[in-house]
């Protein structure tokens, strides 16, 4: 149920935190329900729904995780396993997803 909000989440996220590398773009696929968005990072950032599952650039992580990161709330104790080629894109969204 959440998951499906997360396109309106867009407006919490700050672009600046991506540093130089922008424009950015990334999928996050929730693991779970297999439902993903796009993320993109310019002068905003924007969250639409995905319905490629398998991106260039992508993440995949349980639904809990993929909220707590979107919300700026997934730190190291609540962070599931990635893959080592994911990691960059994760700690990119955390730089952009930092909270309220």
């Amino acid at each position: 149920l959440l998951v499906g909000r997360l396109p309106q989440a867009g407006r919490v996220g700050h672009a600046e935190g991506a540093g130089d590398d922008r424009p950015f773009a990334a999928t996050l696929v929730t693991t779970d329900s297999g439902r993903g968005v796009a993320i993109e990072g310019g002068d905003a950032v924007t969250i639409r729904e995905n319905t490629d599952q398998a991106p260039a650039g992508g993440l995949h992580l349980p639904a809990e995780p993929a909220l707590r990161l979107v919300y700026g709330r997934l730190d190291d104790r609540h962070r599931p396993p990635v893959a080592a080629s994911e990691l960059p894109v994760l700690q990119r969204l955390q730089a952009v997803f930092t909270g309220f």
